[in-house]
């Protein structure tokens, strides 16, 4: 069963266990003024979710974060922060996303940061200047592949 869970502790959006789902069209996915860790969280290895058409905007820490092996299809999704140390998208703790047409503006020490398994295509990257960390951040262990995508600044 596809549902989402809309919580504002501590995720805009959290889909986990309990709550396989699909994010689709939330256009401000809780600025961080309201929101402690990230605009869509995915936890856990027993969620598959699909993540389509969001909009998330300066969250305080990533705009999308997936963790302890969840598994995500992300695609047409707009990332964006103007400063801050985390990177805008962490797939963290051996999570599998494959990240099709977002775009992704701005970050910390990255735009997009892989402990896992990722493919990353199509995607549209733009740097805020001086300061800027990498676009893709590939950690030791991990499986990407990223192809035909965009890098500007």
């Amino acid at each position: 069963m596809v549902a989402p869970l809309l919580q504002k502790l501590p995720h805009g959006i959290l889909l986990g266990t309990r709550f396989p789902g699909f994010a689709h069209g939330c256009q401000k996915c809780f600025p961080s003024s309201r929101n402690a860790a990230a605009g869509i969280g995915i936890q856990d290895g027993a969620t598959v979710a699909v993540v389509v058409e969001n909009r998330c905007v300066d969250n305080s820490r990533v705009a999308l974060g997936l963790a302890d092996g969840a598994n995500a299809f992300v695609h047409g999704n707009h990332f964006e922060r103007a400063g801050g140390m985390p990177p805008l998208v962490a797939i963290r703790g051996q999570s599998n996303a494959l990240m099709t047409d977002n775009e992704i503006r701005g970050g910390g020490v990255a735009g997009i940061l892989v402990q896992g398994r990722a493919k990353l295509d199509g995607n549209r990257f733009f740097g805020r200047g001086p300061g800027q960390g990498a676009a893709v951040w590939i950690w030791e262990g991990s499986h990407v592949d990223v192809a035909d995508n965009r890098f500007e600044g």
